[in-house]
């Protein structure tokens, strides 16, 4: 991806209509404000590698100079970086994904259990009768092996199986947003919020999921699926968090692989590959300490890498 900036006799042209304020985002190709900035300054504020190429100048004999930025793109980490261990992540976080059914849930149990936090579904759709699997909380519980005391009670539980607005419609319930925000904090504890499908999810017919999340201040860590069919579904997840200024910790790859995705994602991304987990057969407490360490997420968390709830 490249910008093309203009001058004239040195100096910057505002593009006003042209130039989007995504400066968070830092991807290349949007800077904040309506202001173009020098090459060196873009460089700084993208905080990216960048050339800088010249072109003839012309206009109508106006001194006009014409550059090409072009971002170089830097090498995926799709191993633990050997820094990793530095500066934990944050253990308040949420975890999202960029769709239903894309292994949020184990994720969380493995974050719950590794890092001895509470666990927090704002928004369970699924409950007994109308669904016969246990509810994520429950599974959290039983994955984790946490005690019952570590799972904060859903803001809302509905029977239907589907997107949270239509079940709370079928049901007569209103859901409220005043409601749904996370728990306190706890000293020394941490807090893994685990949403509702996927991020766009409807909360009500006039609100949507990630713009509920956007107000908690928490970081994201996204869940994919690992297999053919998921980059399209994950840059698209990237992008809607960026755009709301959420912060992305990283990015969480779940089930069998594709041969590229651990590399082409977190490239395209702009984002870590905090690890892959492989397709599990078996699932109990101590297949997640095993994955735990094999799958790189204990690089990022060192410090919490294999603590218990107490």
């Amino acid at each position: 991806m490249s910008l093309a900036l203009h001058t004239i006799n040195g100096h910057p042209i505002p593009f006003h209509n042209q130039i989007r304020s995504a400066a968070t985002s830092r991807l290349p190709g949007f800077i904040e404000g309506t202001q173009i900035l020098a090459p060196h300054a873009l460089q700084q504020l993208l905080q990216w590698p960048c050339h800088k190429i010249a072109m003839p100048p012309r206009r109508h004999g106006s001194a006009w100079n014409s550059f090409l930025i072009v971002p170089m793109a830097p090498s995926a980490p799709s191993q633990p970086r050997s820094d990793a261990g530095t500066t934990p992540l944050p253990r308040r976080l949420v975890v999202a994904g960029t769709d239903t059914g894309v292994g949020k849930t184990l994720i969380s149990a493995l974050l719950v259990r590794a890092l001895a936090a509470r666990y927090w579904k704002p928004v369970q759709a699924g409950l007994p009768p109308l669904s016969p699997e246990p509810s994520d909380s429950q599974q959290v519980q039983t994955l984790s092996g946490c005690p019952g005391s570590a799972v904060v009670p859903e803001a809302y539980g509905l029977q239907h199986p589907a997107s949270p607005h239509w079940a709370a419609e079928q049901e007569g319930i209103v859901l409220e947003r005043q409601r749904l925000w996370p728990p306190e904090d706890q000293e020394h504890k941490g807090l893994v919020v685990e949403l509702a499908g996927g991020l766009l999810v409807p909360i009500t017919r006039h609100l949507l999921q990630i713009d509920v999340m956007a107000e908690w201040s928490l970081p994201a860590v996204l869940v994919a699926r690992a297999g053919l069919g998921t980059i399209n579904h994950t840059l698209l997840s990237l992008e809607a968090l960026r755009r709301r200024r959420i912060p992305v910790l990283g990015l969480v790859l779940n089930g069998d692989g594709f041969a590229d995705n651990a590399t082409v994602l977190p490239q395209l991304g702009r984002t870590r590959l905090l690890g892959h987990v492989p397709r599990l057969h078996k699932l109990d407490p101590g297949v997640l300490d095993q994955v735990w360490r094999s799958s790189g997420m204990a690089s990022w968390w060192p410090a919490t890498a294999s603590p218990s709830h107490g």
